[in-house]
């Protein structure tokens, strides 16, 4: 199992090659991985594998169980202890024989997934009904299966958090310059119709000398969200910020008119966040015949330049250029 956590993969993926590695070894018929919501009291199942009952799917969008509905797992958030249940028993825990008997098995076992010393969720196996319960010896191996898996989630998570720092602009969450070129060189390689729109804030500098660098920050920020707005409602699209006052959006489209419509609504959109100091913009569309990003980027930095040599405090002039 732990070879098959060392390899890379988002959370998702690990989590489902741990409980499918799980099922195997201890030979269970199905197995899920749950995430705790202590705020919200319930455990969010994340991945289910094995031999499903009718109403589970392998990564569920909502399965949720309330976390007072089940004493076992009260049980695992308070003392961290792994546990067993079936069927068999003279006793059974009656929350959990519930469960049991709605998923049509006859024994389950749980072991808490602790990542980085806190608790982050539940590995949960079943056996079927014509099936021995699990035993100490089982209940052993899955606690030790559940410390490798928390150590994949957590390598898993802090490769994702560098992947999200190593991509995304941290003031304004948008694709920094890296993750933009990166797009845009995949772009113009599929020969596919590519807009570029390339846009400058008017008078950042007025704003941060007279109101400070922290109303500065906020107007970037305003001006971010606005342009996440605009690029709704083009598919395919991703609003970077580029530079300290420079934003880019990217369109993967052949309908000009769209883009232009949408970039005029984020224009007029930023006349009304405070400061508003106004944005110009530049548009170029490669019509599938730009040889390079680069090109395409210079043609829409032309046409910004363009739109600000005409910027009086007033509308937000758009200029469009074709390469």
């Amino acid at each position: 199992m732990a070879r098959a956590l060392g390899r890379s993969g988002d959370v998702l993926d690990v989590v489902e090659r741990a409980v499918t590695e799980g099922c195997r070894v201890v030979d269970a018929d199905s197995g899920s991985v749950s995430v705790l919501d202590r705020p919200a009291g319930l455990v969010r199942v994340i991945v289910n594998v094995g031999d499903l009952s009718a109403h589970e799917e392998a990564r569920p969008r909502d399965e949720t169980y309330q976390l007072a509905d089940f004493p076992k797992l009260s049980q695992v958030v308070g003392d961290l202890r792994a546990w067993t249940c079936s069927r068999y028993e003279d006793q059974p825990d009656p929350d959990e024989l519930a469960l049991l008997v709605d998923l049509g098995k006859g024994a389950s076992l749980g072991a808490p997934v602790v990542v980085d010393g806190d608790l982050w969720g539940e590995l949960y196996l079943t056996r079927h009904l014509d099936r021995p319960p699990f035993d100490d010896g089982d209940l052993a191996y899955v606690e030790t299966l559940a410390a490798i898996l928390a150590g994949g989630v957590s390598r898993s998570v802090r490769e994702s958090r560098l992947t999200e720092l190593a991509n995304k602009d941290p003031l304004t969450g948008l694709a920094n310059r890296r993750r933009l070129d990166q797009v845009a060189a995949t772009m113009i390689a599929s020969k596919a119709d590519v807009v570029v729109v390339s846009i400058d804030v008017n008078d950042l500098k007025p704003v941060n000398d007279r109101e400070g660098h922290d109303a500065g920050d906020r107007l970037l920020q305003a001006v971010g969200h606005a342009l996440v707005s605009a690029s709704e409602s083009l598919p395919g699209s991703l609003a970077a910020r580029t530079g300290g006052d420079e934003f880019c959006l990217i369109v993967p489209t052949a309908d000009l008119s769209a883009v232009e419509r949408s970039v005029q609504i984020f224009a007029a959109a930023v006349l009304h966040i405070p400061h508003p100091p106004g944005v110009s913009c530049g548009i170029a569309s490669s019509r599938g015949s730009v040889a390079s990003a680069r090109l395409l980027f210079s043609a829409a930095d032309r046409a910004m330049y363009t739109a600000k040599e005409h910027h009086q405090n007033g509308p937000n002039y758009v200029s469009v250029a074709v390469d």
